[in-house]
């Protein structure tokens, strides 16, 4: 095993098990569609080259983060009986 390649498998597993935690590599969890990390070498908003996921797996995960988010924080709201601000303007979008 290369010397290099090491930190990134380690990279990578650790993704790999993260999504397995959100079920989101499981299609029977009923969680939408797998998300396939594409890890490989990709650029970066600032034009840099770095290993990492792929940037529509990043963009899928942020989704999903958000929306995620989003479900607990109108959960924890109607448990307490608040909503604040910022998501009765979500709510209107």
């Amino acid at each position: 095993m290369n010397v290099l390649n090491f930190p990134r498998e380690l990279h990578a597993a650790m993704d790999r098990a993260i999504l397995a935690c959100y079920a989101w590599t499981d299609p029977s969890a009923g969680s939408g569609q797998v998300i396939e990390p594409g890890h490989g070498f990709h650029q970066n908003e600032r034009g840099q080259t770095r290993y990492t996921i792929s940037p529509d797996a990043r963009r899928e995960i942020l989704r999903r983060l958000l929306a995620l988010n989003l479900e607990i924080a109108a959960r924890e709201a109607a448990e307490t009986g608040t909503i604040d601000r910022s998501m009765r303007e979500r709510k209107k979008r």
